[in-house]
């Protein structure tokens, strides 16, 4: 279809840069209009990007809390599990509908949230600490995956 979506919102930051932002004289409304081109450009990268994104995370998700759940076997920690053992049984949404993957993405990342809440439960009752490990192993990767939505704003100048 074109345009596409990112062509879109890729020409709406620009008119707003090139047409907009010039004639605003007050400069609280010319950072907001700044403000406004800096998440268009963002969200036109992220359009592209985040299906890609959440299948990776859907895969690594799905890997961790399956290995977690291999971990929590002990009968102090089955609430823990139970929780673990939803997330795994989520379905999984076709890779077209990204709400639904973000959706699941969010649930599942509760379920890590979760267990590092629990991470003293989860250390006492285990002795290790290595599934608190591999969850904050999981989260570097997320956040490096997230990267590359932020890194081409990181040198932008100011709003």
């Amino acid at each position: 279809m074109r345009p596409t979506s990112t062509e879109l919102i890729a020409s709406v930051a620009d008119a707003l840069e090139t047409q907009v932002l010039p004639a605003i004289q007050d400069q609280w409304a010319a950072s907001t209009v700044r403000s406004a081109m800096q998440l268009l450009r963002h969200l036109a990268l992220r359009v592209e990007r985040e299906p890609q994104i959440l299948q990776a995370e859907a895969a690594d998700l799905h890997d961790v809390l399956q290995a977690t759940a291999v971990i929590l076997a002990a009968p102090a920690l089955t609430d823990l599990r139970a929780l673990v053992d939803q997330a795994l049984a989520l379905p999984q949404p076709a890779v077209w509908d990204v709400p639904a993957m973000a959706q699941r993405d969010e649930q599942c990342l509760t379920v890590v949230e979760n267990l590092l809440a629990a991470r003293s439960r989860l250390d006492q009752s285990l002795g290790t600490a290595s599934p608190r490990a591999s969850l904050v192993a999981y989260l570097e990767r997320r956040l490096l995956r997230e990267r590359e939505l932020v890194e081409p704003f990181r040198t932008t100048q100011p709003i």
